[in-house]
């Protein structure tokens, strides 16, 4: 079995309003990233800017990707080492700064106000600076818990957060200053180092704990991943300092070995899902599957579009709303409900099971509408295909409201069910009585 203590988990959680406030603002701009192709297909569709193209990057990669990293990594990695949540002031400090910084930088970009960009990039620095600080001291302090997959490759992402921090001031201020020798290839590294290096490197750390945990299978050995790891943290810096420094052998060396490092890592995935006691896995899984193999079709397409064979907007298709929000919505809708029972175990007088909070019905839509969307996407950047981006966007909508319904069952079925059972009672008090349930 994974090799996850969950005993006693619940005494280990964040305040409920922190996560609930990450992956709402998550829900609600994954449905706002579809809705912006919808409306504006041939604007929002593209590559550079500002304009509404940056726009839809941001709400994608700031509002839902690294808003429920953030919410995911500070309850997740508590729990599987063994150590206290951060603070409630931490969570909301986090939010204000992420959430209000990241919002400012969307309509900045779609206003093209270039104060509003550098104000927005600021915050959002700092909300990211301190989330890397969090971090830290949560892995410093997790250390003795092992995970050698784990502990390793979050290190990795939060030194390539650094970096993604470093570049999106940069950027910002480029565009009052001009100061960056290449914009575009600055901009091209931040898209690196922000996909495969921060949020790649996070989910090949923690699928080492949550793919075994969900599909109840034996987890892989023990640095089972570590050739991808070393090897796939080679690739982020070959490949953002090939792009930084005009050299395309650099930049496709880094591609080449993250290409292998892709492969390794799936193939170990497989394994471990091979493995497993639970046969029926559900509709997470479905997606969780798919994004298997766009993480190396992503790769493949990144190369394509350096060598000047295949439109560069593919690439990031593949990449963002591709590999990254597909496996993302996958590990989520098992995730939500899993918090949501913990939460009961620690405040209702009697807990919850995670399934009985679940509705199917909205989780197999998402499993169809999802896939659907990206393959849109996908044809509609390699053809320049407004209608294509736009049926894209309505399908990706409609998926997006399913999670939405989704997350909105879970919460409401756990309110409901603490209604029913009532709160949990107080401990007795030493030489007296129970306290009265408040």
């Amino acid at each position: 079995m994974v090799a996850v203590p969950l005993a006693g988990a619940e005494q280990r959680l964040l305040h409920p309003s922190v996560p609930v406030a990450f992956f709402g603002l998550a829900t609600l701009a994954h449905l706002g990233f579809w809705l912006l192709l919808a409306w504006l297909p041939e604007r929002a569709a593209v590559i550079g800017g500002p304009g509404p193209g940056l726009a839809a990057v941001h709400m994608l990669t700031v509002g839902v990707l690294a808003a429920a990293a953030v919410g995911a990594v500070l309850q997740i990695l508590p729990v599987t080492t063994m150590q206290t949540a951060p603070p409630l002031w931490a969570g909301w400090a986090l939010l204000v700064l992420i959430g209000g910084g990241g919002t400012l930088l969307v309509a900045a970009f779609l206003t093209i106000s270039v104060a509003g960009m550098i104000a927005g990039a600021t915050a959002l620095g700092l909300g990211l600076l301190l989330f890397t600080g969090l971090l830290g001291r949560l892995l410093w302090k997790g250390r003795a818990a092992g995970l050698p997959d784990t502990l390793p490759a979050i290190l990795g992402a939060a030194v390539a957060l650094a970096g993604v921090v470093a570049l999106a001031v940069l950027l910002a201020a480029d565009y009052r200053l001009a100061w960056l020798p290449d914009h575009g290839a600055a901009a091209a590294a931040h898209l690196v180092l922000a996909g495969y290096g921060f949020m790649g490197l996070l989910v090949v750390g923690f699928s080492h704990i949550l793919v075994p945990m969900l599909a109840v299978a034996e987890p892989p050995k023990p640095r089972a991943g570590r050739p991808a790891l070393v090897l796939a943290v080679c690739a982020v810096a070959a490949a953002a300092a090939g792009l930084l420094g005009g050299s395309v052998f650099l930049t496709a060396l880094g591609g080449v070995a993250g290409l292998v490092a892709s492969v390794l890592h799936v193939d170990t995935m497989v394994r471990a899902h091979a493995r497993r006691m639970r046969k029926r896995l559900g509709p997470s899984f479905v997606l969780i599957r798919v994004s298997w193999l766009l993480l190396p079709l992503s790769i493949a397409a990144g190369l394509g579009a350096l060598a000047g064979i295949m439109p560069p907007l593919v690439f990031g298709v593949l990449l963002l709303p591709g590999w990254l929000l597909t496996i993302l919505l996958g590990m989520l809708q098992r995730i939500l409900p899993f918090l949501a029972s913990m939460n009961t175990v620690r405040r209702c007088a009697r807990p919850a099971s995670a399934t009985a909070l679940v509705w199917d019905a909205p989780l197999k839509v998402l499993a169809v509408l999802h896939p659907a969307a990206v393959a849109l996407l996908t044809l509609a950047a390699a053809l320049d295909a407004p209608l294509l981006t736009r049926m894209a966007g309505v399908v990706g909508m409609a998926g997006a409201i399913a999670f939405l319904i989704h997350a909105l069952t879970v919460g409401v079925r756990a309110l409901r069910h603490r209604r029913r059972v009532g709160p949990k009672p107080k401990p007795a008090r030493p030489g007296g009585t129970a306290a009265t349930a408040a």
